[in-house]
């Protein structure tokens, strides 16, 4: 009975895992698809970086990862890139199971495409 407890738990833990890693990557590619125009706001603002937003890109793509990654550890281990979670895996430096791949990472690429194809 213990076993069935604890293994309900699991689940329900990889649940929450698999719906937390689905909100930070939607939240992700919502910043990425905004990151153009904050750019070029911020290089018309100031005066010298006009028509030369690459280094504020740069800037606010450290810190975005920077954003990112603190917001994934506050919610358990949650990751915004898929491609992180599927390599962890295959280097074997995960805790992730075949069978919480198998729902993590389609979680994240599902929410992924949902917002190119209906919100771009």
């Amino acid at each position: 009975r213990r076993k069935n407890t604890r293994r309900k738990q699991e689940n329900m833990g990889l649940v929450k895992l698999a719906l937390t890693d689905a909100a930070i990557t939607f939240l992700w590619t919502i910043y990425i698809a905004s990151m153009r125009p904050v750019s070029v706001l911020l290089a018309s603002s100031v005066s010298f970086l006009q028509g030369n937003e690459f280094p504020i890109i740069l800037g606010l793509l450290a810190l975005n990862i920077f954003i990112f990654s603190m917001l994934g550890r506050a919610l358990g281990g949650a990751f915004w890139n898929p491609t992180a979670v599927l390599a962890f895996y295959c280097v074997g430096t995960s805790k992730d199971t075949l069978f919480s791949m198998a729902v993590r990472w389609p979680a994240q690429v599902c929410f992924q495409i949902h917002h190119v194809c209906f919100y771009d």
